[in-house]
This record gives C-alpha cells, structure tokens and sequence, in this order.
C-alpha cells in the first residue's frame, strides 16, 4: 500500500497538519529565544553542532527537513551569520550526502541529459563573461557559487529517491512557511488592523525579514505547492486541518504587501484551480465579481488601489529596465559579468528616486534591475539569456511527457503544482531579478530549484519503480 503522507518516518504516530502545527510553533519559539538570549556567533556554532550529529549520527532525511527551514530563514541575519550559516550547512549536507554514497557503495542518480548540459554550459559561459569583465574576482565568485549550488541541487535530487522523501521536502516547506509567517503575524497584531493604512499607503510586515519582499518570495512558492497538495490529496480525504497552514501562511502573505509574491501565488493557485470544475467556477466568479467592483464601486476601487499601491506604479523600476537595455545594447553578447550589474547601472540610470541613492547603490532594491530576464541579458548577454531559455523549454518538454507517470504515482499534487509555481516564478521574474537562477544564491533559488526536482524526480521514475511505489 501508498504510504501515507506523514512528515517523516522518523514520527509516524504524527499526521502532516497536526505535526507541521507543533513543530512550526517548536521552530518558533526556539528561534526566538535564541536570538533574544544567545549570542549570534554561539548561536551559529550551536545550529553547525547539532546539524553534524543529525547528518552524521541521527537521520539523513532529518537533516534535510531542518535545512530546508533554517537556510531561508537567515536570508536577512546580519550578513556574516547568513553566509556562515548557508555555506557551512551546505558543505555538511553535500559532505555527508557524498560520505553516505561512498560508504554504502551506493550509484548516483541519473539526472535530465539537457539540465546537465544546461549546468555545464551555464557554468562555462559565467567564466567566459567573468573574463571579459571589469570585475573578474565578482564574476568568477558569483560563478563559483552557482556551480556549487548546482552540486547541492543534484545532491537533493539524488536523494528523492520516492514519494517519502518529496513530501518531506513539501512538509519542511510549509513548515518553514508558518515559522516565517508567526513572527509576521505578531508583529501585525501588535501594531493594530487599525493602524494598517494609517498613512495612506500600507504598513507592511516582515516579522524577522528585514525584506518584506523576500517574505513574500518564500511564502508565495509554498503557498503554491500547499494549495496544490490540499486540493490533490487532503481534500479527497476530507482532512481539513491543513487549512489552518494555508490560512497562516496566506495572511502573513497578504500582509507582506509584495505585488511581486501576490502575482506568483496568484497564477500559480489560478492556474492550479483551473484543473479542478469547481476551481474554474470559483476563478472566473471572482473574476466577474471584482470587474463588477472596479466598474460600480469607486469606494471599494480606490481602496483595492491604495492596497496595491497602484500610485506608486512600478516604483521607480522602469528607471532599473531601461538602464539595464541600455547595457545589453552596449555589451549584447557577454553582458557586463555575473554579480557586477550594480557596479554599471549608475552609469546608465543617471536619475535616481530617493529610496536609491547613487551612494551605496547595490543594496537589495539596487543589486538587479527588478526584472530577471533584463538581469541575466545584462551580466551574461542574449547567449546567456538564451541558454535560460533553452532550459525552461526544456523543463515544459519533461513535464509534458511526465504527467502519465504522475496520474499513476498519484503525485499530480507535486508535479502540477510545481509546474504552476515555476509558472508563476517566470510571472514574478518580470518584476524581481531573484529567486529563479543566479540572482541570490541558495537562500533565494532553492524553492524554485525544488520545483524542478521535483517535476524530474518524477520524469526519472523507472517502470520497475512505478511498480514499486504503487504496490
């Protein structure tokens, strides 16, 4: 018999919505009695201890379950801790996912021929434009750090050997999710609904973000997933708890204020929806319903405005994409070099809004343009925008030749769903140059890169382990 989906064998008297619940709410107050009570620098030998005896000594799935909810989380600690934090449990996972193979003589798992050749590729033409930049060093460390992302992600893939271990990449996802989502929601509750839009425009909410739009990234892709898996598999069963995950994760969502993130989990949920009758029902009465309002409600309009903060328009970010084409024209064929788009726009954006100042331009609203097709044309030229391409064309190809081994695995939840939150990752990009390939590193990407692992887990099932996942 299909194993149930639990969150891990390592706990299996705990259902998923239940489990997550406690260990969310564990997560939480552990993080925040140790940022209160501990010193960082402790803190951080603290998490390097115990993730060495998880990995080595208790569990290997474990140690990916807490991975997968620590290395986003320290997205915005104080710099030297997040990197110290996301390279060290790197180097542990990869390091004891390697040992393991060795020691019990195990094979590696084949992986797509086209994403090989991509990650080569890709690889290969960073060090190129690296050489023809301004800023070798950036480059070639920008490089550096994708390929050994690229070497974490083949590690994971290599792992998802079978539904067990998907489901408990999903679970420690909206795990992470609600963790993320308390200390937001806490620090909405504590400022007051009232005080919301005290100023005109929307207080937005972070908890322990310090970029709310990097909340919002995280959020959107798990939210996407855990619809998908609610409607697939919880709601057939008629286990309602998981609402509870959704309904945390969504609110912390929509009070983020992140057009970005609501476009993302928007066509990701709309798209998901739209496979079930009674979803397509539900799109298009919300569709009529908010025509209707914008048509017949100037109250209900001017207030929906205020929340999208449509008087900002884009902010500013039509200054970002035209520097940015002014840059691809001048440099088409190996852009300005991987990482050093922040060290050209200056020269091309001359006017600046007051959010960005020509002083310590680079930060987080100054490091991309804010649109990640513009981004990548920018620091590796149309080559490297086209080798992106060719792998996203690909990626649809496998996903359409997936979707039978998916209906008998009865993992739809995991391979649609995470091909309406690539989907909606490639809406988000036209906005945000981050969370997709190359823009930030693993603490950005590593959601969307489990979409994609998840949909070629799948593809790369044999018959012989059809037969076994099944039986």
């Amino acid at each position: 018999m299909r194993s149930t989906h639990y969150i891990s064998t390592t706990w299996p008297s705990f259902k998923v919505a239940p489990s997550l619940l406690k260990i969310s709410l564990l997560f939480s107050v552990i993080i925040g009695l140790a940022v209160v009570l501990i010193d960082l620098k402790l803190l951080f030998l603290l998490v390097m201890g115990l993730m060495v005896l998880v990995f080595f000594f208790a569990r290997f799935d474990l140690g990916v379950f807490v991975f997968v909810i620590l290395v986003p989380l320290t997205i915005h600690s104080p710099a030297e801790l997040h990197h110290l934090i996301s390279y060290s449990l790197s180097g542990i996972l990869v390091f004891s996912w390697l040992l393991r193979k060795l020691v019990n003589a195990q094979t590696f798992a084949s992986l797509n021929r086209d994403l090989v050749l991509f990650m080569i590729f890709y690889t290969l033409w960073g060090v190129a434009c690296s050489l023809h930049s301004n800023y070798l060093t950036t480059g070639l460390f920008v490089t550096l750090r994708q390929l050994l992302f690229f070497v974490i992600f083949y590690a994971l893939y290599d792992w998802m050997k079978s539904e067990k271990e998907i489901s408990l990449i999903i679970n420690a996802m909206i795990t992470m999710g609600v963790v993320a989502s308390l200390p937001a929601i806490t620090q909405l509750l504590s400022t007051g609904f009232s005080n919301v839009f005290r100023f005109g425009s929307p207080m937005r909410f972070g908890g322990i973000y310090t970029g709310v739009n990097a909340l919002g990234m995280h959020l959107s892709f798990i939210l996407g997933i855990a619809v998908s898996k609610f409607l697939y598999v919880d709601l057939p069963r008629k286990r309602w708890s998981p609402l509870i995950l959704i309904l945390i994760i969504s609110s912390a969502l929509f009070f983020t204020f992140s057009r970005s993130a609501w476009l993302l989990a928007g066509v990701a949920i709309t798209i998901i929806l739209f496979r079930f009758k009674r979803g397509r029902m539900l799109v298009l009465t919300a569709a009529i319903l908010l025509t209707f309002i914008v048509l017949f409600s100037p109250q209900i309009e001017e207030f929906l405005g205020m929340i999208v903060r449509l008087e900002s328009g884009v902010t500013s970010r039509d200054i970002l994409w035209k520097g940015a084409v002014a840059i691809i024209k001048e440099n088409p064929i190996f852009g300005v070099g991987p990482g050093s788009f922040r060290h050209f726009i200056a020269d091309y954006a001359p006017r600046y809004p007051w959010r960005w100042p020509v002083v310590g331009f680079g930060g987080i609203t100054g490091g991309d343009s804010h649109n990640f097709f513009l981004s990548r044309a920018a620091e590796m030229g149309v080559v490297g925008l086209a080798l992106i391409f060719w792998f996203l064309v690909n990626y649809f190809k496998i996903y359409s030749r997936g979707i039978h081994k998916a209906k008998v695995l009865k993992l739809e939840h995991v391979f649609f769903g995470a091909a309406a939150v690539v989907i909606g990752a490639l809406a988000r990009g036209f906005f945000e140059g981050k969370g997709i390939i190359g823009g930030g590193g693993i603490s950005f990407e590593l959601f969307f890169w489990f979409m994609i692992a998840f949909t070629l887990r799948v593809d790369q099932f044999s018959k012989k382990e059809l037969i076994k996942q099944t039986t």
